[in-house]
């Protein structure tokens, strides 16, 4: 999948949005905040030393969740090469395997594509170093547009 700009807007009015509760922006500070954010971060039973991990809890925003599994499975075909494919692409890739298995890993891949593309939106990553091809610009449509709008 190539990100447009317009993808890399909608993602970043994301991160910035303000709660609408509370007014507080969302701050988001380290990886792990960004997998709760999402509601993609496992449920935790501990008792002593022991530590039990479950489900994931599904607490984060729905509306984010749901479009990025849509982009798991776009970008599992249109950019495959994308580094959370490297532990989870042969999971979701196998046409006979078993649909909870493919989407635990749809899931897991989520949380590593939200964390990604905060990372890329904090200016920690580069899209090169993430696997992620950028959309290329083609110089003859600014040029159109620009011809469009004289006085812009």
């Amino acid at each position: 999948m190539k990100l447009s700009p317009a993808a890399v807007r909608r993602f970043q009015a994301y991160a910035r949005r303000k709660d609408d509760k509370s007014g507080v922006k969302i701050g988001i500070a380290r990886t792990t905040q960004a997998g709760s954010y999402v509601g993609c971060s496992p449920s935790e039973h501990s008792t002593g030393e022991g530590q039990v991990l479950g489900n994931i809890d599904r607490q984060g925003n729905r509306r984010i969740r749901s479009a990025l599994v849509e982009a798991i499975w776009r970008m599992l075909r249109w950019n495959p090469t994308w580094r959370g494919f490297e532990k989870h692409g042969d999971i979701l890739r196998d046409k006979k395997g078993s649909s909870v298995r493919k989407k635990k890993a749809c899931i897991a891949c989520v949380r590593l594509l939200f964390i990604d593309l905060w990372r890329l939106n904090t200016g920690r990553t580069t899209l090169e170093a993430i696997g992620l091809k950028p959309k290329p610009v083609r110089p003859d449509a600014t040029l159109a547009s620009d011809e469009e709008n004289p006085a812009a």
